[in-house]
C-alpha cells in the first residue's frame, strides 16, 4: 500500500492545489493520503523567516498541529488555505476518487477493493 504525504501552504500555493494535488495523488493510484498545512514551529529557521516577515497569526499552540492556520499565506488567504485542506482530504476519499485510484494499478491483484475506516478528528 502506498500512502503520500502532502504539505498545503507553501509560498507559491495559491487556490488550486488542493485539487491539483489530489488528481494527481488519484492518478498515481496512492491509495491512502494524509494532508497537512504547513506549521512553522518556534525554534525553526521557518518559524524565524516568518515572525520576521510578520506573517505569524497567533501563538496559540494548540493550534500548531499542521491541521489549522497558524500564518498568513503568501498566495491566498489563511481560511482558503484550511478550507482548502478539509477539501482535499474529502475529495481523495470520496467513493468516486477511491474507484478511479484502482482503476489506475497495473494489474488486477493491485486493484482489490480498499476498506477504509475513519477515525473522527478532534
Amino acid at each position: 500500500m502506498v500512502n503520500g504525504s502532502f504539505v498545503f501552504g507553501m509560498d507559491d500555493d495559491d487556490e488550486t492545489v488542493f485539487a491539483r494535488t489530489v488528481e494527481w495523488a488519484i492518478k498515481q493510484g496512492i491509495e491512502t493520503a494524509t494532508f497537512h498545512i504547513l506549521t512553522p514551529y518556534p525554534g525553526t529557521a521557518l518559524y524565524a523567516r516568518m515572525a520576521a516577515q510578520g506573517r505569524l497569526l497567533h501563538s496559540n499552540w494548540d493550534l500548531y498541529d499542521t491541521r489549522h492556520t497558524v500564518f498568513q499565506p503568501v498566495r491566498m488567504t489563511a481560511a482558503a488555505l484550511e478550507n482548502g485542506y478539509w477539501q482535499a482530504y474529502r475529495d481523495f476519499y470520496r467513493w468516486r476518487s477511491i474507484w478511479q485510484g484502482a482503476v489506475n494499478k497495473p494489474d488486477w491483484h493491485g486493484r482489490k477493493p480498499v476498506y477504509v475506516q475513519f477515525a473522527p478528528l478532534t
